[in-house]
């Protein structure tokens, strides 16, 4: 976990995502105080992929914790664009 926080990370995410060429798909969550939507935006503007994909899940924890019907509509999401790649049947 070598981006476990921004404080305490020996990685930058936005710095390199400009290296990421492959298809991406990130996922937010709309009530996320740790990596907030902010972030998630930044991540999603830096990545060098033409081919990139954002969805937020509104309400969503970092965790989805006491949030099942919240985590099944991100695994749907994942799940969907696997398949709309390719990646999956």
């Amino acid at each position: 976990l070598s981006q476990w926080s921004d404080e305490y990370s020996n990685a930058d995410g936005v710095r390199c995502a400009p290296k990421v060429t492959v298809p991406a798909l990130v996922i937010g969550n709309g009530a996320d105080d740790a990596c907030t939507p902010g972030d998630t935006e930044a991540l999603f503007n830096a990545l060098g992929s033409q081919d990139k994909t954002r969805t937020t899940i509104d309400d969503a924890n970092h965790y989805y914790f006491g949030q099942p019907e919240l985590l099944a509509q991100s695994v749907a999401h994942c799940m969907a664009w696997l398949s709309d790649k390719g990646f999956v049947q």
